[in-house]
């Protein structure tokens, strides 16, 4: 039983990845590469208890054209924290979105606000990790800052 759930949770997190990169404007384009380059700060839980941890992400355009963001980050719901996680960057004006997952399952996705100071203010993102057994969800805010 446990397995069909992780399995449903599984599909669940690929479906609503699919809808965000579908239904995002101008998805992973290069026209909005001003995004390039390396992004990292601090992720906060909204969950008393949850430390805050640290979120690193190099975006890139890969050789179709498309951003990617090959991101580590030190959170309890990943098994194993040296492992990149690869995912695609969708960009609308000042919006940004990243989403992908990792070999084991577990879904990162986080959507924020790019400013002129150079900081990318996270207004949400969520962490499924039910499909390691590490920890079902995890969702909270917090900054990130590009590297000169």
């Amino acid at each position: 039983m446990a397995c069909f759930r992780r399995y449903i949770c599984h599909v669940r997190a690929v479906i609503a990845i699919l809808l965000i990169v579908g239904l995002t404007p101008n998805s992973g384009r290069a026209a909005n590469s001003d995004v390039k380059g390396t992004w990292s700060g601090t992720l906060n839980s909204k969950y008393p208890g949850v430390p805050p941890f640290t979120f690193t992400t190099v975006i890139s355009l890969d050789s179709h054209g498309k951003l990617h963001g090959t991101t580590h980050l030190k959170s309890r719901c990943i098994k194993d924290v040296l492992k990149a996680i690869d995912q695609l960057v969708t960009v609308n004006g000042s919006n940004v979105s990243l989403a992908g997952s990792t070999q084991d399952g577990v879904t990162v996705t986080l959507r924020g606000t790019t400013d002129q100071s150079g900081k990318m203010n996270i207004s949400s993102y969520t962490i499924n990790g039910s499909a390691t057994g590490l920890c079902e969800l995890d969702n909270g805010t917090g900054t990130l800052t590009r590297s000169p």
